[in-house]
């Protein structure tokens, strides 16, 4: 949706609500409605509802995941692309680094740093 007000029309409309209770039947379990940006989806972790950890985390571990992965493709292809112009050679970066974001490095750096990114809140017991 273009705009929030358009999402939350969307949302209280008669055919939104049509489309729910037809999809009820296919559902294994309670429905439930998350929103995510996108980024999200990278720090999902298996099985667990899309639910995004502090966006400073986010920013800080993007960072760290994508410098390196670039460096690397950069370095990698360089040679093979140095004749092509710039816009070209950071089309093919972006489009290999993109891919192995989504789908090879974040869902395992999410994995392996899940205690960072989602620490266990533990209730408050008083003493």
């Amino acid at each position: 949706f273009d705009t929030a007000e358009h999402l939350r029309a969307w949302l209280d409309s008669d055919e939104h609500a049509a489309w729910l209770e037809r999809a009820e039947p296919h559902v294994i379990g309670p429905m439930h409605t998350s929103f995510v940006t996108g980024l999200e989806t990278w720090f999902t972790l298996p099985g667990q509802r899309a639910t995004a950890p502090p966006p400073y985390k986010m920013a800080l571990l993007t960072w760290i995941t994508i410098f390196p992965l670039i460096t690397a493709i950069v370095a990698a292809t360089g040679s093979l692309l140095e004749e092509l112009p710039l816009a070209v050679r950071l089309g093919i970066t972006t489009a290999l680094a993109v891919p192995l974001m989504t789908w090879v490095v974040m869902p395992r750096v999410t994995r392996l740093l899940r205690g960072w990114l989602y620490p266990e809140h533990r209730p408050h017991t008083p003493t």
